[in-house]
């Protein structure tokens, strides 16, 4: 989906909240989905718990946890609407 925004949130931090509703400012990494919907999130520090929640103008998905040991490629989303 284009013109989707991504959360990366540190879930190990008490009060974090997985939503962009705060404009991202628990969010670790915001990156902005290309015209073709594909995303890149680099720097990510291993070893540790994630969730990555969308914001979309048009759609709604559901937020995601992942534990982050390695490289990890083609996370994807389904918008749930």
């Amino acid at each position: 989906m284009p013109d989707v925004t991504l959360y990366l949130i540190d879930s190990t931090v008490a009060g974090n909240t997985a939503n962009g509703e705060n404009g991202g400012g628990d969010a670790v990494r915001i990156v902005q989905t290309n015209p073709f919907g594909f995303y890149r999130l680099t720097n990510v520090a291993p070893d540790a718990a994630y969730t990555i929640d969308c914001d979309g103008k048009r759609n709604i998905f559901s937020a995601k946890n992942i534990l982050v040991e390695e490289s990890v490629e083609y996370l994807n989303f389904q918008a749930v609407n």
